[in-house]
């Protein structure tokens, strides 16, 4: 059995300001890493940060607004039962139930 590698994908950025360049390279230096690696450590902490502050805003929205935490399987649950129902209300089977063999099985 061989260990299959994760391999992790390219990216190239052309026609950066030298002045960019040379402010990348002497911020590696200080840090004591490659620009590659700096460039790296700057993308992943500000793209994870940003993502941090966006999850933090909506759950102070969600709070404030009186709603608890966001729950998306619950939400496409309520979305599909009411789009079920609708479906259902239309063919006028509302009063007929549901298919107990097309339920979803207890999580």
């Amino acid at each position: 059995m061989t260990a299959k590698t994760k391999s992790s994908p390219t990216l190239t950025i052309r026609k950066l300001d030298s002045r960019v360049v040379q402010a990348l390279k002497a911020r590696a230096q200080r840090a004591g890493r490659s620009m590659e690696e700096e460039v790296r450590v700057i993308l992943t902490e500000t793209t994870l940060a940003n993502q941090a502050r966006v999850s933090e805003r909506l759950a102070k929205i969600r709070a404030a607004n009186g709603l608890g935490p966001f729950d998306s399987v619950a939400l496409v649950r309520e979305a599909r039962d009411d789009g079920d129902r609708k479906f259902n209300e239309v063919l006028g089977f509302e009063g007929l139930g549901t298919d107990p063999a097309l339920e979803d099985e207890p999580t």
